[in-house]
């Protein structure tokens, strides 16, 4: 009867020390294999989405990438375009044959301290003269020239008619536009490395086929520093 008690006894402090090991060896053993399997498939997937992303800039032409974003910048620049604007419209004016000038400028400060991905705007007016063919032309070629612009207002005056014996194309004309100049500071980060590459939508890429149809000119570049509130005030 002892010896069958000392058995009993000897079964059941075995069962304790082998819960007790679990307890404190094999399941923290167990979880961190658990653990550790998870991680590493994580870190795979992360592999496979890194390999994924480094294919896809490697396929990409780096040449049309840097044409697009210049396109872009001159299209829709980041900074407060009035020194190109101004550029434009005399450009524009000069190929589409009229005469260029009236204009009212209220840009505000030329350099601002703007958030990522604010888009601004401000409003000029100008005026043009010439005939009636040419300033129709110069309109529709305005609201694709750069920067980007939206038409808000249009007048048209004549200034003289034409004589006896002379059509109505040969008159001169006088039109007043008000037109909304528009930009947009660029965002602050493009997203965390092992994000996965973001691509250009249908209606994006719509976009910037249709950015390619605008007239470019040849842009100023400032000689002096701009963006001084006092222009009169010593360096």
């Amino acid at each position: 009867m002892a010896q069958k008690v000392r058995k009993s006894f000897l079964i059941f402090a075995v069962g304790v020390i082998i819960l007790i090991l679990s307890l404190t060896v094999v399941k923290p053993t167990f979880e961190k294999v658990l653990r550790l399997s998870s991680r590493n498939k994580a870190d795979k997937e992360k592999l496979a989405q890194l390999k994924d992303k480094v294919e896809k800039l490697e396929a990409i032409d780096k040449d049309e990438i840097k044409r697009r974003v210049k396109l872009v910048e001159e299209i829709f620049p980041s900074e407060k375009p009035v020194l190109n604007l101004v550029n434009s419209l005399e450009q524009l004016s000069a190929e589409e044959e009229v005469v260029f000038g009236g204009i009212t400028l209220e840009p505000g400060e030329i350099k601002e301290d703007l958030k990522s991905g604010q888009r601004r705007e401000f409003p000029i007016s100008f005026n043009i003269e010439g005939k009636l063919e040419k300033i129709s032309s110069f309109v529709n070629s305005l609201e694709k020239a750069p920067p980007l612009m939206k038409i808000e207002e249009m007048n048209l005056t004549i200034k003289n008619k034409g004589g006896e014996g002379k059509s109505q194309t040969s008159e001169l004309l006088t039109s007043k536009l008000g037109v909304r100049v528009y930009y947009q500071a660029p965002p602050e980060t493009i997203g965390a490395v092992d994000q996965p590459l973001p691509l250009l939508t249908k209606e994006e890429l719509a976009i910037l086929k249709r950015l390619d149809s605008y007239r470019l000119f040849t842009k100023v570049e400032p000689t002096a520093p701009t963006g001084k509130e006092n222009l009169f005030s010593l360096p």
